[in-house]
């Protein structure tokens, strides 16, 4: 039991939890006070009430030295006291300045930008406006607990406990709780606690310190409310270092306990922590560390410890779901960290490490969240969105689960589900999450919205100092607005930066497709529309990039034989395409031919060749489904996406409407001129092949080639092998 329990300070929190009433009213009485406080109202009433004080006494002095009648000092109290809410109005209603007494102005939204870095911007940096801090009323985070002990390798130790109570309490729905990430990032800084509350948006702040001496630990405690920096709770724990997971228990209980009071009204039940020996679990802090510093080489470090972890003690859910996520890192799926083990083999080891995890506690969120990253790399999205669901039931705190959400709704091309909100949730959860601000910022460049990118791009500098993670993003978004050369001209800039390599090996494939370059061997992130890698002059050109990435058996698109369907489809094997494509079709649902990336050519492809084959009908119902893709996507709250107009056009074309189709080819080129490539090679558009205007539009995109070509060699980037091969990492 703990030793004492802290005093604990009457704040306006305790009284809410108290009166419920006065909490549902929290916001505007709040905005009221702050009122009050600028315009000085407190201070008004203040002084009136000293000034009073001081003459009532004046009053009582004098009033028998000059013989005024017994009720001068009642009368004078009565004077005063009507004057009191005459000064309050008077406060309220006017401003004493050097220009004299002014009506009080409204208050402005004070602007403010993010800081400024010596990072390479995108634009501006995105102002936002000054508003009252309010944050959610059942909100926690975790900031790391600080190691006192002599020995600085103890770190690991320190943190592990931080992050063992955090998933404690995130585990508690009643809570929303800061992902680790993102109160980690204070490690090491002074900073106030009001200012992390705000940059967190949580009400409550959990800090702490871990002095460990031999077999002894000494863990404290403290729970501050961030509005106030009032101490809710505080407490100190002395314990032989073997009972450490009884006293992670312990504090999480004691947490719990202090909350209540405050504010949920009732405990919640809290489930005890795994317990395993504690050398397990300092393999497994140490290896957790190394693996979220991301990298091969920490990853491959990370994953040494916790297999040594599970040498001694098997059952431990932290490293079994550590362990396959490692794996499923070190792949070589697209979206993997460089490594190169094979997909099929990291597959295999990983899924053995989750079956044995899901015996242990079919209800762990960590365990189906890793899951659906696991079937997501299995190209079954639909199994991984199950997975993503009974995590978010066992713990809708698990910040990852969003993440691996996000890649499951991309992968799964129903427009009905938002991906960006997904993602916008984690952010919400983490807003330090490089990886998910990074796949804002992409997903953003996909639609063009320079503005959203610019937001996520200046979160991005706010909390990582690597350079190349700012290269990649912004190579990226300059290829979606087709400024192919400079994209390159990033890229050869990012190559200096080995951390961020497999990322620009992606968008260089991407960039030297866009300019026609035969020699672009992969495609290294299936993310990127499918027409950036078969860019070519002609028809021939064209199929000819189908048939080298179709021989590859590239699966990057979420199991979908993608370059396979258009190699046949467009060379004149039509039967072979449409049973693939038949294959892939889903009547009641939408599947990975409606993806963003390939909705514009695929699932137009099978439209047609049903009608070719005499099945209008059928053809109908892909055309209705494009339809209804179509509209939905126009009215994106994030913008359209870069390849909109091009199936707007697929469309008119099956509708048989070509003065359409023309106006939405020049849109979409307009917009992302290398995208309407596809054209030359796609059957769908060989009505249009008699029209001049068929012809200009192709002599504009080769235009448009030969001068972002020029700019390359301007430049200096040609050839490209020469700045290919980044400097060894040190």
């Amino acid at each position: 039991m703990p030793k004492a329990r802290g005093r604990q300070a009457l704040s306006y929190t305790r009284i809410c939890a108290r009166f419920p009433a006065l909490r549902e009213s929290r916001a505007p009485m709040k905005k009221f006070f702050h009122e009050l406080l600028r315009r000085d109202v407190f201070k008004v009433a203040a002084i009136y009430v000293i000034v009073a004080w001081l003459l009532v006494q004046v009053a009582i002095a004098v009033a028998p030295a000059l013989l005024l009648p017994e009720w001068t000092d009642t009368l004078v109290i009565f004077l005063l006291g009507l004057g009191f809410p005459v000064a309050l109005l008077l406060a309220w209603a006017y401003d004493l300045s050097p220009k004299g007494v002014t009506p009080t102005q409204p208050e402005t939204a004070a602007e403010t930008v993010l800081p400024a870095s010596d990072a390479p911007t995108i634009g501006a940096a995105v102002a936002v406006d000054d508003v009252p801090f309010l944050p959610p009323e059942r909100s926690i985070a975790v900031l790391p607990f600080v190691n006192m002990s002599s020995d600085e390798d103890q770190e690991y130790f320190s943190d592990g406990i931080s992050e063992e109570l955090l998933n404690g309490l995130a585990k508690i729905g009643a809570f929303r709780v800061a992902a680790r990430t993102s109160s980690f990032a204070y490690k090491g800084k002074e900073q106030d606690i009001s200012e992390i509350g705000k940059a967190l948006n949580v009400g409550h702040v959990l800090e702490g310190s871990v002095r460990k001496a031999a077999d002894k630990v000494r863990i404290t405690a403290q729970l501050i409310v961030t509005e106030t920096g009032f101490h809710l709770w505080s407490d100190t724990y002395d314990r032989a270092l073997e009972d450490v997971f009884a006293i992670q228990d312990e504090i999480s209980a004691a947490i719990v306990n202090a909350l209540r009071e405050h504010i949920l009204g009732e405990v919640p039940t809290l489930a005890l922590t795994q317990k395993v020996d504690v050398r397990a679990y300092e393999l497994y802090l140490q290896g957790r560390q190394l693996v979220d510093k991301r990298g091969p080489a920490n990853i491959e470090k990370g994953k040494a410890l916790f297999e040594e972890a599970l040498t001694i003690a098997p059952n431990y859910i932290p490293a079994l779901t550590g362990l396959a996520e490692t794996h499923l890192l070190l792949s070589n799926w697209w979206v993997g960290l460089g490594g190169g083990t094979p997909i099929e083999i990291a597959l295999k080891s990983a899924k053995s490490l989750l079956d044995k995890a899901v015996v242990i506690d079919p209800r762990s969120a960590e365990v189906h969240s890793t899951l659906a990253q696991y079937y997501n790399q299995a190209d079954d999205v639909a199994t991984a969105a199950e997975h993503v669901e009974i995590a978010l039931q066992a713990n809708p705190n698990y910040a990852p689960t969003y993440s691996r959400q996000h890649f499951s709704r991309v992968f799964m091309g129903n427009p009905h589900l938002n991906a960006i909100s997904s993602l916008r949730r984690m952010i919400e959860l983490d807003p330090t999450s490089i990886s998910s601000l990074f796949n804002m910022a992409f997903r953003m460049g996909d639609r063009l919205n320079q503005e959203e990118a610019d937001k996520a791009l200046n979160a991005v500098i706010d909390v990582d100092e690597r350079k190349g993670i700012l290269y990649s993003i912004r190579a990226d978004i300059a290829n979606h607005r087709g400024d192919t050369a400079e994209a390159l001209d990033l890229c050869h800039e990012g190559r200096l930066h080995v951390e961020t390599k497999s990322n620009l090996d992606g968008i260089i494939h991407e960039s030297r497709g866009i300019l026609r370059d035969p020699s672009t061997e992969q495609v290294v992130d299936s993310s990127v529309i499918i027409g950036a890698y078969i860019c070519g002059a002609d028809k021939q050109s064209i199929l000819a990039r189908c048939k080298h990435f179709a021989e590859q058996d590239y699966s990057g698109y979420s199991g979908l034989p993608a370059f396979q369907m258009l190699l046949d489809g467009w060379g004149g094997n039509e039967a072979q395409a449409r049973t693939m494509l038949e294959s892939h079709f889903k009547v009641d649902g939408w599947g990975p031919m409606f993806m963003l990336n390939l909705v514009a050519v695929v699932p137009p492809m099978l439209a047609d060749l049903r009608r070719k084959a005499g099945d209008e009908a059928g053809a109908q119902l892909v055309i209705g489904k494009l339809k209804e893709y179509y509209k939905i996507e126009g009215q994106h709250p994030d913008g359209h996406h870069m390849t909109f107009d091009l199936l707007g056009a697929a469309i008119a074309m099956l509708d048989g409407d070509k003065e359409l189709a023309f106006e939405r080819l020049q849109k979409q080129f307009d917009r992302v001129w290398y995208v309407v490539t596809t054209v030359r090679a796609n059957p769908l558009y060989e009505p249009l092949h008699d029209d001049p205007r068929y012809d200009a539009l192709n002599a504009a995109v080769d235009k448009r080639v030969e001068e972002e070509l020029a700019k390359v060699k301007e430049l200096g980037l040609l050839p490209y092998e020469a700045w290919l091969t980044p400097p060894e990492a040190e």
